[in-house]
């Protein structure tokens, strides 16, 4: 889809999709990483492999610079609990629920000039 992975030391925030064998959705997950971005989804691969997740699919990712990541991720979480309340699942799933990607690229882009 375009997106590039980043490399280690980059604060990193993704938006993901995790899909079944059927690459049906499971979770819409927002998460922070420092490391290589396919190094990170392979450790969700392996983590939610007894979930039925087989495949991931990176929606989203910014590079959010000097700045933690984790004030980008808490962004998302907070207004996509508020959206989406009964889908909510700690470590920042939703469960089957799709989100407006257009709208996640305002809430960073709001969020990163800041």
């Amino acid at each position: 889809n375009g997106i590039q992975p980043m490399a280690k030391d980059v604060n990193q925030v993704y938006l993901i999709r995790c899909l079944d064998e059927k690459k049906e959705l499971v979770y819409t997950k927002v998460g922070t990483t420092t490391r290589d971005t396919r190094e990170r989804m392979s450790e969700h691969l392996s983590k939610y492999a007894k979930e039925g997740v087989r495949f991931i699919e990176v929606k989203r990712l910014w590079d959010c610079g000097l700045m933690p990541p984790d004030g980008l991720e808490s962004e998302f979480r907070a207004k996509y609990i508020k959206k989406y309340p009964h889908t909510f699942q700690q470590n920042d799933r939703f469960t089957r629920q799709e989100v407006d990607y257009e709208e996640a690229d305002r809430i960073a882009e709001s969020y990163l000039k800041r």
